[in-house]
């Protein structure tokens, strides 16, 4: 009785979960399946050689060549609506992590409205930035930058160039717009500000830009 009930169990479980096609060789659909339900549980058993999206990408940023991984960006500042002057930023980044980028840059300040005298009409400068991603397209933000309003004379007759630091630390949101071409939205504030500065006026700083992508990973399935 008992082998007479093993040999159904053993049948309708072949019926349901055949392990061979007509020619012999097992379905490959069939391993598909099973091979990714294996998959799906090694981390539920704290596998550590399991696959995660992080590893993909990682693996996936190395075999990536240099200049693959450069990221060419453009930002914009609207520094104060009264005398309508924007702010030009260029910026080169490398993608050293699929989460951490870094670079450096240049600026340059033209006016287009009414010039006062505690505003800084032109400049330019150059700075070094970094952003490390958050979530959900959120990345943290820095930027040391050094920006020059023009020359100065001293009391001897020479004339110098004059350098103004800045430090920026902020939030940016990333959003896709094309392939390959994402929107930025920084808003960052100058913990280095000076009495009444004329290069930030305020201490709070919004940038809108636009950057190339660094890489496209493909999702997993």
């Amino acid at each position: 009785m008992v082998i007479f009930f093993t040999l159904v169990v053993c049948a309708s479980f072949a019926q349901r979960h055949p392990s061979f096609d007509k020619d012999g060789q097992p379905p490959r659909d069939k391993i598909l399946v099973q091979e990714y339900e294996w998959r799906a549980l090694l981390p539920e058993y704290g596998v550590p050689n399991a696959p995660s999206a992080q590893t993909s990408k990682a693996a996936a940023l190395k075999a990536t060549s240099f200049i693959n991984r450069l990221v060419l960006s453009a930002n914009f500042h609207i520094i104060t609506l009264h005398e309508r002057a924007l702010d030009f930023c260029l910026g080169l980044g490398y993608q050293v992590t699929p989460r951490f980028l870094a670079g450096g840059g240049g600026s340059y300040r033209n006016t287009y409205g009414k010039r006062t005298s505690s505003f800084c009409p032109e400049l330019i400068g150059y700075k070094t930035f970094a952003h490390y991603d958050l979530l959900s397209n959120f990345f943290a933000y820095g930027e040391f930058a050094r920006n020059s309003p023009g020359r100065e004379r001293s009391i001897g007759g020479e004339s110098t160039v004059v350098w103004k630091n800045a430090l920026l630390t902020g939030i940016g949101k990333r959003m896709a717009i094309r392939k390959n071409i994402d929107m930025t939205l920084i808003v960052a504030c100058n913990i280095l500000p000076e009495y009444r500065d004329a290069i930030y006026p305020g201490n709070l700083v919004v940038r809108l830009g636009f950057q190339s992508n660094a890489l496209t990973f493909k999702k997993s399935h």
